[in-house]
């Protein structure tokens, strides 16, 4: 045989060999591509037990797992962790780790880390543990972590306090993308999550007391369902937004209601055109009539006791007129309840703080103000 033809033999065979190896060779290095930030560790455990950061602590239950963009670790409990059985928080990794049954407190915020209503959230992190200890904060958000400021300022308060969970709403566990939604129905999202015990409502503008933590132990020991308060003479509605909390014990006939939440709001209102109060009317509308059916809430109200169903007096009493739940004092300075007020329209009345709080049907007379109403 010829050299030349020796030599068309083997660029024929190369080229047989070449037309079945190099897709495979195509589909390995498109794999490696797609695959190479993939994370093939459990889905929710921060560090296999037998990583260096888990031993590197003296008790063995306790591991180490790295805040995610943010340049500090947290300890937790495997015990804990392993109790979630697969569960999933509707919040995040960093809420998933802390296990079952947690106690939170949960908030809205919406917009940049450098508004001040971001300052509430360290503002009432920092009473957490004395007013509600053992209670986790979940911020449920909209933030931009790829924007390196925005990153940071989340980070400081990540890396400082071990109590809060960061919930990005663009990508919630179970629920999906709700940063399209009415931004206050998103701290709504702890009603019926399987990691959950028992869960309040507030407001970042608020900062958690001590007369609505003797109204939320009233509640535990009442083994009521539901917990809603009213406190000024402007709070008339059935629940309030930011001063109600539940206990996720039937959440096979709540979890619907929670789904109902966020579809009404979605079907009913479009986004950017959300009018003021819309998450209490959402509330109003599908939370309520359920709660009336199962008569499962207890509320703690001060001045509209005889407008509403289910209600008692707050058992502690005002420190000063300006100390009422849900006061913007955050931000919004002299807001107070006068002690003194007009005939009532009734004929009962609740003693609650300093003087008598005098049960209203109308209501504006009673609010003294210096500043300016939220």
């Amino acid at each position: 045989m010829s050299p030349l033809r020796h030599l068309q033999l083997i660029c024929h065979h190369v080229w047989r060999r070449a037309n079945i190896l190099l897709p495979a060779l195509l589909i390995t290095v498109l794999l490696m591509v797609l695959l190479q930030d993939y994370d093939f560790r459990q889905p929710a455990m921060p560090h296999s037990p037998d990583s260096e950061r888990d031993t590197a602590t003296s008790n063995p239950d306790i591991g180490v797992y790295e805040l995610r963009g943010c340049n500090c670790s947290r300890k937790y409990s495997k015990s804990a962790y392993r109790t979630l059985n697969g569960t999933r928080s509707n919040c995040g990794i960093t809420a998933d780790i802390r296990g079952a049954k947690q106690n939170v407190i949960s908030f809205s915020f919406y917009g940049i880390a450098s508004s001040v209503f971001f300052r509430g959230i360290e503002a009432n992190l920092a009473k957490v543990p004395e007013i509600y200890p053992g209670w986790v904060v979940r911020v449920y958000n909209d933030i931009n972590m790829s924007e390196p400021r925005q990153r940071e300022l989340v980070c400081d308060v990540q890396c400082r306090y071990d109590n809060v969970d960061f919930c990005d709403v663009h990508d919630l566990p179970g629920l999906g993308d709700l940063s399209k939604k009415f931004g206050m129905i998103w701290r709504f999202m702890p009603l019926a999550d399987g990691t959950v015990e028992r869960f309040i409502v507030r407001d970042l503008d608020s900062l958690i007391g001590w007369r609505e933590r003797a109204a939320v132990d009233d509640w535990i020991a009442s083994n009521r369902t539901f917990h809603a308060m009213r406190d000024a003479p402007a709070h008339g509605t059935e629940i309030l937004g930011g001063m109600w909390g539940g206990w996720n014990r039937y959440n096979s006939i709540y979890k619907p209601a929670r789904d109902r939440i966020i579809k009404v709001t979605q079907q009913r209102y479009k986004p950017c055109v959300f009018p003021q109060g819309l998450d209490q009317d959402v509330l109003t509308a599908v939370l309520w009539p359920l709660i009336q059916q199962h008569r499962d809430l207890i509320s703690h109200d001060s001045y509209l006791c005889l407008h509403y169903p289910m209600t008692k007096p707050f058992p502690k009493q005002r420190e000063s007129p300006f100390d009422f739940v849900g006061s913007p004092s955050l931000f919004v300075k002299g807001i107070r309840l006068k002690s003194i007020v007009r005939a009532p329209v009734g004929p009962q009345s609740t003693r609650t703080g300093n003087g008598v709080d005098l049960v209203l049907r109308k209501t504006r007379s009673v609010i003294g103000v210096k500043g300016t109403l939220p």
